[in-house]
């Protein structure tokens, strides 16, 4: 973004860039497998300033939606590869699935470095 000073015939214009600062935390991204009622869905999930979206995977980026602000995760399943993430709005929790073991490891890192870089 840019900002225009237009000047006076006295002095010269001036061309300021404005930059945003990035949010905190690290971004992460990626295809999970998310708990339902009866079987996971597969969805194309972020993690961008500690806050968690989901696009269903469809790919239509419009429904992109917010599961909230991370506040937490845990393995529930090694085996498997499962873990949930815990969330800040209404302290809701997500069940996810990975398809393997370093993705299982990059959310949960990622995850624990959202929460450690909001708290500060």
């Amino acid at each position: 973004m840019y900002e225009q000073n237009y000047g006076t015939t006295s002095q010269p214009a001036e061309l300021t860039v404005v930059t945003r600062p990035l949010p905190p935390g690290p971004v992460l991204e990626g295809w999970l497998y998310r708990k339902g009622i009866m079987m996971y869905e597969k969805g194309w999930y972020k993690l961008e300033g500690g806050e968690l979206y989901c696009t269903p995977a469809t790919g239509d980026i419009a429904i992109r939606s917010c599961l909230g602000k991370v506040s937490g995760s845990v393995v529930t399943s090694e085996d498997r590869l499962e873990f949930t993430i815990h969330t800040e709005y209404k302290t809701k929790s997500f069940s996810f699935r990975a398809e393997r073991v370093s993705e299982m490891a990059s959310w949960m890192e990622a995850c624990e470095a959202s929460v450690d870089t909001s708290t500060r």
